[in-house]
């Protein structure tokens, strides 16, 4: 058994425990068949994207992994948007479905990228870098989300894109894996805790249930 099936688990596992923590406050508010439809679409296009960035991501000359980070935050955030965008998934859940998507995705993603490509990095910040390219995978796949039902999908695609090139620059430029763990992880978070208490209450829930809480 290689270490890559070994560290399977260190992606997935994260990604469902997220996303329970999410649809848990929102029972009976969405369509549990599209959950499962879109992590599993998430996974697969975390799949494919994976062995698309692994052909270009060794390159030597820090303008090429600039450029990278650009173009791999713009594929990543449209294949997101191409499935969210989709006419089955319009209903008030929609940002749920657009963080089971995010998380799908970097259920496999997340754990194979950080193998590839990071070498000689403590275990500890290894964990902490998987589980911030995780969230955030998940913080974009809500915002494009927040961006389909607002109909403002524009600005919200350009929000997750820069989100996007950010974490990358940090991760890809920077060779201080531990400084880079701890940072990614603390934008990421950040990210995610905005989303989690402000925005996604206020899409899944009536005025009246939120002053219940």
């Amino acid at each position: 058994m290689n270490i890559s099936t070994l560290l399977f688990p260190l992606g997935l596992f994260p990604s469902i425990f997220i996303l329970y923590l999410i649809v848990r406050n929102y029972e009976g508010k969405f369509k549990e068949k599209n959950i499962f439809i879109l992590f599993i679409s998430g996974f697969i296009f975390g799949i494919f994207l994976y062995l698309l960035e692994r052909f270009t991501i060794f390159e030597e000359f820090r303008l090429n992994l600039l450029i990278y980070s650009f173009l791999f935050s713009l594929v990543e955030q449209l294949s997101k948007f191409v499935v969210i965008n989709l006419k089955r998934f319009y209903d008030k859940a929609i940002t749920i479905y657009g963080a089971a998507f995010g998380l799908g995705f970097s259920s496999i993603f997340a754990t194979f990228f950080v193998i590839e490509f990071v070498i000689g990095i403590d275990s500890i910040f290894f964990i902490i870098l998987v589980i911030s390219v995780i969230i955030y995978n998940c913080d974009t796949g809500i915002i494009i989300a927040l961006g389909i039902r607002r109909k403002e999908k524009l600005k919200y695609f350009i929000i997750s894109f820069l989100i996007g090139v950010l974490i990358w620059v940090i991760i890809i430029v920077f060779p201080n894996y531990s400084f880079v763990s701890m940072l990614s992880f603390a934008l990421s978070f950040s990210i995610f805790a905005l989303l989690y208490k402000k925005y996604l209450p206020f899409e899944m829930l009536t005025r009246k249930e939120i002053l219940s809480k």
